[in-house]
């Protein structure tokens, strides 16, 4: 599998309690677990900073989600390309 790496901004519909953001972590790591998607999620008033990697279908079938979701909007594409190596390994 090629490697693929997306990485994008937006913007939350309202500030996120701690219980709201580790409920999507949780969801996330589920489900990025068997995708084979790793990453990094940053959250700071109000915006999201995260990067996806993983096999192309999956990182894109991801972001598609992430674009539809009614809990933010504006999710901005920053760049992607294919890459050697992932950055966060471990990070599901």
């Amino acid at each position: 599998m090629k490697l693929y790496q997306l990485i994008y901004v937006s913007k939350c519909n309202s500030c996120m309690s701690k219980f709201e953001l580790e409920a999507i972590l949780k969801q996330a790591r589920h489900s990025n677990e068997s995708e084979e998607i790793t990453g990094m999620l940053v959250y700071d008033r109000g915006h999201f900073f995260q990067v996806l990697e993983g096999g192309y279908n999956q990182v894109e079938g991801l972001f598609s989600r992430i674009q539809q979701d009614k809990r933010h909007w504006r999710a901005n594409r920053i760049s992607s390309c294919y890459t050697q190596e992932r950055f966060f390994p471990d990070w599901k």
